[in-house]
This record gives C-alpha cells, structure tokens and sequence, in this order.
C-alpha cells in the first residue's frame, strides 16, 4: 500500500495506471453495470455504442411542457394505403435549440478548447448513462477520442450515480470525499488519504472528468437543488485555483434548470432508418453470441419494417426500446 508520504512520480504514475485499467475492466462489459442485461450476456460496450450526434440548447425545456402521445391512434397512412414514415419521441427544432446537431466529438473540443462544463441532457432510455459510461471508458484506456482532442495526457475519468451518493455529498457539502471514495472502488488496498492525494495531483495533471450520471433521478426536490449548488460551487472553486476538472451531469431536459457554469447539450435520438438498423443489428449480434454483424442488419431491417405499422412506431428513435426489442426477440 502506498503512504500518504511517498507519492513520488513512479507512485503517482503507477496509481494512476492501476485505476485506469481497473475501471476499464469495470466498463467494458456492460453486462456488469445495467441490469437489463442477464449476466449470461456479454456485452462489450466498445462493440454496441453508437456514437450519437448532439444539440447546443438554450434555454431549457419548461417543466409543463409535455408531447402528445400517439399511442393509441391508428397507423397513419398515404392515399395507396401505404404506412407513412414513422416518427420518433422527439419534437421538432424549435427556439431551444441553438445549433445544428454536432457529432459528440464536437461537444467534447469544445469543452477542451473553452474549458467548458456541460450538462447532457436526454429523454428517458435516451442513451446518457452509456453515454457518461462511453466517455469514461474511452479517458480511462485512451480511446480515439483522446488522440482526436490531441491530448498530451487523457483526463482521468471519475463516474458517479448521483442518487446514490446524494447524502454523502450533502453531509460534507462538498464533492471532493465523494470523489476520493469512487477512486477508492477501483483502488481497493489504497487507503482514502492516498486517494485523496491522487485527486489533488490528478487536478493539475493530466485532469480530472467527472461524469455525474442522474441528477434528475435524486427524487427530493430540495436534495436536488442542495446537489446543483455543490456542483456548481465545485466547478467555480476548481477554477478559481486554475485546476483541470471538468464536469458533465446527465439530466432528462424536462424540469430541467440552466446551471450558471455550465452550457447545455442534447442528446439525438437515432433519427434515420440507417442509425436504427446499424443500432439494433450491433444488440442482435451481443445478444445472439454471433461475431458476425452484417447477417444481422436484414433482421434488424425487417424487424422495424414490421414494428414501423404498430402503435411502439413512436419510440423507435429510442436507444433502450431497441435494446428491449433485440433482447426480447434474441
């Protein structure tokens, strides 16, 4: 075990690999962290997360703002009696939405290049947690992402579920021992200190991404409110004291309220036909134990070909209604 008082650079960088590759082993199948998935599946997440595109929003979404369900009304249908194109659960552009959807790329140069916090914002089964897990895993092994942002050195990811950890955030007012304890999961026979000191060292360099997951899912409202303004009193100290950390919070956008640090994006649903097909052949192949990806792409064309004149047509756009599906059908 390593001492608080012997944290030289082999130490630091020998830590640091420890963590990274025992999050990594964590991460990488999904099998392990969501409870949709039996654990007789393996699922790796490298090989079913499709890379979503995503919206700058401003303002948020009110919280009385609701879309109609079409879930009872009839499929509608052209003058040959031929289904029309189906629709997804997402409304239209409208005076919330402040750009062009960007490849998920895009959001994270931005938050390099102007040190940018974010919020993430997603319907429900929108895709935010795998998302938030997608980052983490690609900071923690060096993904393409990393090359893509032309670090010298990957942020070290630290991933939270905030409704699990909303009393002992409240209880200390602050981020920083919650942080160390999640440092502590993936480095066992360290002790809090020395995770803690990793921290301090982390926020100079290489920096820190924390992916707080949840924060519409902390059910008191004053809980909620007490968590936004520890966040945000966070990320103002880090900057105050120039440190490298940089938060993205998932949140679904209805209800939701701008926090002053932070810039907000949205998530795309899977909008095309193309999107879908490729999304629900990838959860074929994890499920069905196959290797072989493209057999499963005229299942999964015929697959929506069928559902696109039933009543689940709205849905989809959906990430997690095409996860049930292939698991049902698989």
């Amino acid at each position: 075990m390593a001492s608080a008082s012997s944290f030289f650079p082999q130490v630091v960088e020998n830590l640091t690999r420890r963590y990274r590759d025992n999050l990594t082993d964590a991460l990488k199948n999904l099998g392990s962290s969501l409870s949709l998935i039996p654990e007789k599946y393996h699922v790796y997440l490298d090989a079913v997360y499709v890379r979503p595109r995503v919206y700058l929003r401003h303002p948020p979404r009110p919280a009385e703002e609701q879309y109609p369900s079409d879930y009872d009304t009839p499929t509608p249908r052209d003058v040959d009696g031929k289904p029309l194109e189906p629709r997804d659960n997402t409304p239209p552009p409208d005076e919330h939405v402040s750009s062009a959807p960007m490849p998920l790329i895009t959001m994270l140069e931005r938050m390099h290049r102007e040190s940018m916090q974010i919020v993430l914002l997603g319907e429900p089964g929108g895709g935010k947690t795998a998302t938030l897990q997608y980052l983490a895993l690609q900071f923690a092994n060096f993904g393409d992402f990393v090359e893509r942002l032309e670090m010298k050195d990957a942020w070290i990811p630290i991933l939270l579920r905030l409704p699990d950890v909303v009393e002992e955030i409240k209880r200390n007012w602050n981020l920083w021992d919650v942080l160390s304890a999640a440092v502590n999961v993936y480095l066992p026979d360290e002790g809090i200190d020395t995770c803690s000191q990793l921290l301090e060292h982390w926020k100079g360099t290489p920096g820190l991404l924390v992916l707080l997951d949840g924060l519409d899912e902390i059910l008191s409202e004053s809980d909620r409110e007490a968590v936004r303004k520890i966040v945000e009193a966070f990320v103002v100290d880090a900057r105050n004291e120039n440190s490298s950390v940089h938060v993205i919070i998932a949140s679904r956008p209805v209800g939701h309220r701008p926090l002053p640090s932070f810039q907000d994006f949205e998530l795309q649903p899977l909008r095309s036909r193309e999107e879908r097909e490729a999304f629900l052949a990838r959860w074929l192949v994890a499920f069905r134990g196959s290797t072989d990806g493209q057999r499963f792409i005229g299942d999964a064309r015929t697959m929506l070909n069928r559902l696109e004149g039933t009543a689940v047509r709205r849905y989809l756009g959906n990430p997690l209604m095409l996860v049930m599906i292939a698991q049902t059908v698989s």
